[in-house]
């Protein structure tokens, strides 16, 4: 009886000793320090003053995993956004990115009529050079540079008193930091 019993603790701490690194690795693959995405020094650098906080988060929804940094600077109107949108975790419910981007910015998004399309059009600039595809939505004090890149997309926000233009531009390089932060972070994990 007793070797019975060490048969089965034996067969349980190995059957636990696989599934554990295989939990982490399920686990690990969509959960990440998405603060640590862009440096501070390139945050710094487009506005001109220190991340003093952040504070991240991370959601499902429709299929899709939504993390989320908050980049606090010392005059919050200056702050920086990020999220970065993957494919969910749960597989049955699973969703991806290219399709969400093909449904709400792509040619397949329902256009309205009259005046709601043609503020549409006007509201959202595309943005050449960064992913697979990447536009600006949004006028005057208020917008997002979203990015389309591989199995994600991201999307940044700045605050920022400046100029539409400067804004942008000040957006792409903070993209680019992402997007090389986030292909460090995959490098890393293969």
């Amino acid at each position: 009886m007793s070797q019975h019993v060490g048969v089965i603790r034996w067969t349980r701490a190995v059957s636990l000793a696989l599934a554990c690194p295989l939990a982490w690795t399920l686990a690990g693959a969509t959960a990440f320090d998405i603060c640590g995405v862009i440096p501070s020094s390139a945050i710094e650098s487009a506005q001109g003053a220190p991340v003093l906080s952040t504070k991240s988060s991370q959601r499902e929804t429709g299929g899709l995993t939504i993390a989320h940094c908050y980049y606090m600077l010392a005059n919050q109107a200056q702050s920086v956004s990020l999220e970065v949108t993957l494919p969910g975790s749960e597989a049955a419910t699973r969703s991806h990115p290219r399709q969400y981007w093909r449904t709400h910015f792509g040619r397949d998004r329902e256009l309205g009529e009259g005046e709601a399309r043609e503020q549409e059009r006007d509201a959202s600039a595309s943005v050449s050079g960064l992913g697979r595809e990447a536009l600006f939505e949004g006028n005057g004090p208020v917008g997002a540079l979203y990015v389309l890149d591989g199995d994600r997309f991201l999307r940044i926000s700045i605050g920022s008193s400046a100029d539409p233009a400067s804004r942008v531009e000040k957006s792409k390089a903070l993209a680019r930091a992402a997007l090389a932060g986030l292909a460090k972070r995959r490098r890393n994990d293969r």
